[in-house]
């Protein structure tokens, strides 16, 4: 029979991308809703994540499986995150021994938590390199970032969580001993006072970047590191420079960058 797939944020840039591509980014936003509404769909759609490699593309083409584009530092949360909304909501632990590439599910995912180490640096925070890799549109947030950083505390976490069903305790405590140190390491990117964060740049400055992904990614993947004081100052700055009478910025009016794009 044919297999349904859902093209989650497409038909809003017709002629800029073929339909037939399907992004991890956006994939996971709606994984939660699908996970209940339709959870066959993105149960294919997520082995089809993990068949390819997502380090090689930011979306997957449906019809040849294959990644297309450039990488997005996003995808290794985006591939756990779809897959631990599926398994939550569903209770589908055999999902986890699904066998993709000649191996399980559940080994891939440990692999996409642990891959953020083949780019750190001595203090432990990936590099994501540049605009193109991570927000595009915001020539300023580069390299060591807090939220996908944060998203690898919580990639760690989640996995190991997923470990302990099963029994693989000892793979699990690694995840978690690992996370700790990394959430440590997210907060020296933190700018005290200001309430929003900023990229540490190859020759160790620290670019402030007032940006929306900052603020929800990492207090989601990461709250209880934050302190009251952290949090309340993350919230005056949402209140104070992004929050509008209708809706919000994602990119703070007072932000440098914001003079520069298109898509602020």
């Amino acid at each position: 029979g044919r297999a349904e797939t859902y093209v989650t944020g497409f038909p809003s840039s017709l002629g800029t991308f073929p339909h037939t591509w399907v992004f991890p980014w956006d994939t996971m936003m709606v994984s939660g809703v699908l996970s209940l509404l339709d959870p066959e769909a993105l149960r294919r759609m997520v082995l089809a994540f993990l068949s390819a490699d997502l380090h090689r593309g930011c979306a997957i083409d449906f019809r040849t499986g294959e990644p297309v584009g450039n990488w997005y530092a996003v995808n290794d949360y985006a591939a756990v995150h779809m897959a631990w909304q599926y398994v939550r909501y569903t209770a589908d632990l055999a999902f986890l021994d699904e066998r993709v590439r000649g191996r399980s599910v559940l080994d891939l995912l440990v692999e996409h938590a642990r891959y953020y180490r083949r780019i750190a640096g001595e203090d432990g925070l990936a590099d994501y390199g540049t605009a193109a890799n991570l927000l595009e549109c915001v020539s300023s947030y580069t390299h060591k970032v807090a939220s996908f950083n944060a998203a690898n505390v919580w990639n760690g976490r989640t996995v190991a969580a997923l470990l302990r069903l099963v029994g693989r305790d000892a793979e699990a405590q690694e995840l978690e001993s690992t996370a700790s140190a990394l959430s440590a390491a997210v907060l020296e990117l933190y700018l005290p006072g200001e309430g929003f964060f900023g990229c540490r740049q190859p020759d160790g400055t620290l670019v402030p970047v007032r940006h929306c992904l900052d603020f929800f990614t990492v207090l989601q993947c990461m709250p209880d590191a934050l302190g009251r004081e952290r949090t309340e100052e993350m919230v005056a700055f949402f209140l104070r420079e992004l929050k509008t009478r209708t809706w919000m910025h994602a990119l703070s009016p007072l932000d440098p960058d914001a003079a520069f794009s298109s898509r602020t």
